[in-house]
Order: C-alpha cells, then structure tokens, then sequence
C-alpha cells in the first residue's frame, strides 16, 4: 500500500517495503524490454506489420517440444504470463535462457501446446517447474560473456513423452 503526502505543495508518495521489490522486479522487466526493443530497432530498422516474418503460421501442435515459460503475478498468483521461450530437450527437462529466470521467489511453469497466447484453445497444459540450474558462469551483469543457459526440471513428464 502507498500514501501521499502534501508538504509545501508537493507531493511525495511512501511506499511499503513490499512495493520496492515488486518495483524492482518490474524495472527489470522493462529495462529488457527496452534494450530489445531498441536492439531490434537499430538492427532491423524496418517497419513491421506482422508477427511472422519471411515465413509462415505454424500448424497447431506442429512444435510439441516447444515451451512458453511463465510466470505467476505477484498479485494474482493464479494468473500467468508469457516471459520466454524454451524447448524440451529430455524427457523432463527444459532448456531456456538464464536471464529468464533471474526471478527469486517466483512461481514459474511449463506450458505445452500453446498457439496462440492470447487465446485459450483447450490444447494448452501447464507443468511446474521442479528446479532451476542456471550456468554457473552465468553474470547478469556481463552479458556479453555467454552463458544466458538454464535447465528446468518439470515436476513430470509432459503428454508427449507419454507417447
């Protein structure tokens, strides 16, 4: 929770304890969506009238080790969101990138069979993530070295691998 104060004629806004790691997390977040958005621009100035370029719409469940990483809303844990993608690489481990998982004390999952992220289809299933190991050499602050690889245990095998 945040409250004003006017002293002077200014406002000064408090926040809780709380409010300052959600912030954090947040100014994270859109400092990477900054960086490539403007990485993008310099690399690719061009206009950009759909998603999908030099290529074509993928066949539904066409990619099955293909993964959407997500991450639970600090204020809504029941809701979901897109962060990254990964793949399947064994039967119930994912590879994705380091820096998609710098979060602590985040709730993360797996979901399989998604098409489209703004829709529900009924084809989409979720699995938790077990563990998280990130390259050990991994420096969010030097990312020019390498090493933005992480591996993500699922809590079990995705339907998939069932067949």
């Amino acid at each position: 929770m945040s409250y004003y104060k006017i002293q002077n004629g200014m406002y000064e806004m408090f926040f809780l304890i709380s409010h300052y790691t959600m912030l954090e997390k947040l100014l994270f977040v859109v400092s990477q969506v900054v960086f490539v958005s403007c990485f993008n621009h310099a690399v690719h100035n061009e206009q950009r009238p759909e998603r999908i370029m030099g290529g074509q719409e993928a066949i539904r469940n066409s990619w099955k080790w293909q993964v959407s990483l997500q991450m639970a809303y600090d204020e809504d844990p029941e809701y979901f969101y897109h962060l990254c993608g990964g793949s399947l690489v064994s039967k119930d481990w994912v590879l994705t990138a380091a820096h998609c998982v710098e979060f602590t004390g985040i709730t993360y999952r797996a979901a399989f069979g998604e098409h489209n992220l703004f829709e529900n289809d009924g084809t989409e299933y979720f699995i938790a993530i077990d563990e998280i190991i990130v390259h050990e050499k991994w420096d969010n602050t030097d990312i020019a070295q390498g090493y933005d690889i992480a591996m993500l245990r699922l809590s079990q095998r995705p339907l998939i691998m069932d067949t």
